[in-house]
C-alpha cells in the first residue's frame, strides 16, 4: 500500500512540476524551478543544470544549488567531457555511486567534494540541449537505505527532464520572439524619425 500510494505522490508531484514549469515568466526563472524542484522530487546535496550553447557548443551552467565551488571551477565544458558532457553527447543518462572510481569519466574525480551523481539529458526534438546534475542523495523519511542514487531516481529525473526540456524550448523561443518584435519595433520607430527628418529637411528647402 506504502508503494503504491507513494508511486501516487511522486505522479501527482510530477504533474504539478509540470505546470509550475509551464508557467514559469522567464528564462531565469524557469532554470532556477528546474533545480528547485528536481531537489525537491529526489532529495541531494547539490544540483547543477547545464544548457547547450549552439554557438560554442559548449555546456554552460544556466542554474544550480550547492557545491559552489564545483560551480565556479567548471562553468562551462565541452561535449564528451566528463560526466554532464557524456550524457549530453551520448543523450543517455549516467547513474554513478562512487565517482572516486571512475577516473576515466572525470580524471580528478578522486579529488570531487562529492561521491554518488545522478545525470539525465534534456532532449527537445532528438538533440540534447543541457542536462540535468543532482550529487550526493541524501537519505529521508523511507527513502532508499544508504546515499546512493537508484533506478527509479533515474527515471523520475528523466522524466522531470523531458518536461523541462519542452518548459526551456517553449520559454526560450518565446523570449527570441518578444527580443525579435522589440527589435523589429525600434527598426520602425528609427524609420520613422528619419522619414519625420526628410520631411522636415524638404520643407525648409
Amino acid at each position: 500500500i506504502y508503494e503504491a500510494n507513494h508511486s501516487l505522490s511522486e505522479l501527482t508531484k510530477l504533474n504539478e512540476i509540470g505546470k509550475a514549469l509551464n508557467s514559469a515568466s522567464s528564462l531565469d526563472s524557469l532554470l532556477n524551478l528546474i533545480v528547485k524542484t528536481s531537489l525537491e522530487l529526489i532529495p541531494a546535496r547539490g544540483c547543477i543544470l547545464r544548457l547547450l550553447n549552439k554557438e560554442t557548443n559548449l555546456l554552460e551552467i544556466t542554474a544550480s544549488s550547492g557545491f559552489e565551488e564545483v560551480v565556479r571551477r567548471t562553468p562551462t565544458i565541452e561535449l564528451g567531457q566528463s560526466v554532464a558532457g557524456i550524457v549530453g553527447k551520448e543523450k543517455t543518462p549516467l547513474l554513478i555511486h562512487d565517482i572516486r572510481d571512475e577516473t576515466s569519466l572525470t580524471p580528478t574525480s578522486r579529488d570531487l567534494p562529492f561521491t554518488s551523481i545522478l545525470c539525465v539529458p534534456l532532449i527537445s526534438k532528438d538533440e540534447a540541449i543541457g542536462t540535468i546534475g543532482l550529487l550526493d542523495k541524501l537519505k529521508g523519511e523511507r527513502i532508499e537505505v544508504g546515499s546512493i542514487f537508484n533506478q527509479k531516481d533515474l527515471r523520475l529525473l528523466a522524466t522531470l527532464a523531458s518536461q523541462a526540456a519542452i518548459a526551456v524550448e517553449r520559454t526560450f523561443y518565446y523570449e527570441n520572439m518578444q527580443k525579435l518584435a522589440k527589435e523589429k519595433e525600434l527598426k520602425i520607430r528609427e524609420l520613422s524619425i528619419l522619414h519625420e527628418i526628410s520631411n522636415a529637411m524638404r520643407s525648409t528647402t
